[in-house]
């Protein structure tokens, strides 16, 4: 933008000079001059760093819808990253089942409609108890999606509901007072708890447990020390969400559980203004603040929803091509930068 306004004032004053010595002395000069300063200084320069960048990005499996990203990415903000299927592997292991254990195939057969990587856990976990026949011999229909809350369905003709204690609270199903507690135990061993609710009453309550990525700690620490300040937005139980903050080294104001979909876009919404507000995540739930950030990076494996709403998806599982994403972006900006001044250079020789 400066560039252009500089160059047209050169133009007005190069006229002004010239066509003091006749109009096609000033017609030559005024376009000798346009030609020389715009088209490659704005032709290439810039957009040509920024397409090579995109293309090396492609090859790694980082796939850019914008070339601003680079722009926004090569300096500093807040990066809130998701800890389902982001921080941790995403692969959680069946640890408890607290309650009536005869419902297991009829759960299965409804989290098979859900692409959750918690839900998928569920089923392969199952499956391998009770065997994929016996999911297969239930009738599911009346499938919905809760945003931030899991699914529900009619199983053999029976409601069944199946996600957080939240929303099983929400709706004003029946608690039995051993399954509350058992909720906030698992939720202090640090895993996440499965809430399942039968015709109007919670019946079970399933300890989910999710490892931690192995470069987890080390991308989160790199990440810091390029400037940026990290948080987790989660759905999951804010003691689990704390915990896993505390194995990365995060303050615990920076780790946020329990959150719905639209609290998650109220935090991203809410950052300091002009700040650049990264959001960082893989599931259905984290769409919204996904597209609403300034950069939004769906992650290996998320849901189709996450994707489409996202500036960036990475293409390969983990937290390393981030840190990739972010110190390509900044070196893109250097090549950026060094192609201005040597087009400034030579307009100022020519």
């Amino acid at each position: 933008g400066y560039l252009v306004v500089v160059v047209l004032g050169l133009w007005v004053w190069a006229a002004f000079l010239w066509i003091r010595v006749s109009v096609a002395a000033a017609f030559e000069y005024v376009v000798a001059l346009l030609v020389v300063s715009c088209p490659c200084a704005l032709g290439l320069a810039t957009p040509l760093a920024l397409s090579v960048a995109q293309g090396r990005a492609a090859r790694r499996r980082i796939l850019i819808k914008g070339s601003e990203v680079f722009e926004k990415l090569a300096g500093s903000g807040r990066i809130w990253l998701d800890k389902t299927g982001t921080l941790t592997e995403g692969r959680l292991r069946l640890h408890s089942w607290e309650g009536e254990r005869q419902i297991e195939s009829m759960v299965a057969a409804l989290e098979r409609e859900s692409t959750h990587p918690i839900a998928q856990s569920l089923v392969r976990e199952i499956a391998e108890r009770v065997g994929w026949e016996g999911l297969d011999r239930h009738q599911v229909s009346d499938i919905r999606h809760w945003q931030g809350g899991g699914i529900s369905g009619l199983v053999d003709g029976r409601q069944v509901e199946i996600g957080s204690a939240r929303r099983l609270e929400g709706i004003g199903w029946v608690w039995r007072d051993s399954l509350r507690e058992q909720v906030r135990e698992l939720a202090q061993r640090g895993w996440t708890p499965v809430v399942v609710g039968l015709d109007g009453e919670v019946v079970a309550v399933v300890g989910m447990g999710d490892k931690i990525r192995a470069e987890a700690k080390e991308a989160v620490e790199s990440l810091r020390s390029l400037g940026w300040q990290v948080g987790i937005l989660s759905g999951d139980h804010p003691a689990i969400v704390a915990g896993v903050g505390l194995d990365l080294g995060l303050r615990s104001e920076d780790c946020l559980g329990g959150l719905s979909p639209e609290e998650k876009l109220g935090i991203v919404r809410s950052g300091v203004p002009h700040q650049t507000v990264v959001m960082v995540g893989d599931g259905i739930n984290d769409s919204a603040a996904l597209a609403s950030a300034s950069v939004g990076i769906a992650v290996h494996g998320g849901a189709e929803a996450s994707m489409n709403s996202a500036m960036v998806y990475l293409g390969e599982p983990g937290l390393v091509p981030l840190i990739d994403l972010v110190l390509g972006s900044r070196r893109t900006m250097k090549v950026v930068g060094r192609n201005l001044v040597a087009s400034l250079f030579y307009n100022i020789l020519a």
